[in-house]
């Protein structure tokens, strides 16, 4: 406690107190707190107050107050599909795309740099038409993006063995599958059902992952840019086609 205040006071320049009475408003800080639970995620604003100094004795009071941002969230999928949308739903309801900067460097530039292969395609065909095998690139990074995800996913099963139900281990790998079918079958078909894919891993990652809310930030940005890019060029093909 006493570390704290005298960090506050130096912060704001009232490391050296005469003896003339002060009394001074200092500016809210808040510091990252870790919680003992896994699964809770807090922070901690340490909010001080009126700091009044006289002759030979200081008073001053720091108010904690403690607030949680971001919700627990279970690791294991619901079986009943209304509670895992609204699971979903709350949860979507609570991350913040500012978040994203957050995230370590390199994931965040190879999140970044992963989407130059899915958003040129479809500026190109707005710009010089559509090439069948611009978007069957496209299609197949798209599949392998799907295919990450899922391993991603999987991976957090491995790591904690008591969350492998069957369901979720299906749920994780389900994408992968999904986006595999699409890649044989024809871009009209497989388009949408890649795009489905990655759909279904951002809604079993955002309902189920247990996860930093930097991570949630950039999961959310980088599905719904996966998304938009997959559906443009589904569009374009589709007037190709007219």
């Amino acid at each position: 406690m006493f570390s704290l205040c005298r960090r506050a006071l130096i912060d704001t320049g009232l490391n050296n107190i005469g003896s003339s009475r002060l009394i001074c408003q200092l500016p809210p800080r808040t510091f990252q707190a870790n919680s003992t639970d896994e699964k809770q995620q807090t922070r901690t604003r340490f909010l001080p107050f009126h700091i009044t100094c006289g002759h030979g004795s200081s008073n001053f009071g720091i108010q904690f107050v403690q607030f949680s941002r971001h919700k627990s969230t279970t690791t294991t999928m619901p079986l009943d599909f209304t509670v895992a949308k609204s699971q979903f739903v709350a949860n979507l309801k609570d991350i913040h795309l500012a978040d994203a900067k957050d995230a370590p460097a390199p994931i965040f530039w190879s999140g970044m740099l992963g989407l130059v292969p899915i958003v040129l395609p479809p500026l190109s065909f707005l710009l010089f038409g559509y090439s069948n095998s611009l978007a069957t690139m496209q299609m197949t990074f798209a599949a392998t993006i799907s295919a990450f995800l899922a391993g991603t996913k999987y991976g957090t099963h491995v790591a904690r063995p008591e969350t492998a139900r069957g369901v979720d281990v299906v749920a994780s790998i389900a994408p992968q599958f999904a986006a595999f079918t699409g890649l044989l079958l024809p871009q009209a078909i497989g388009f949408p059902l890649i795009a489905g894919s990655i759909a279904l891993a951002g809604f079993v990652d955002l309902t189920t992952g247990d996860y930093p809310p930097w991570y949630k930030a950039m999961r959310l940005g980088l599905t719904a840019t996966v998304l938009a890019s997959l559906s443009l060029t589904c569009l374009i093909k589709l007037f190709s086609l007219l």
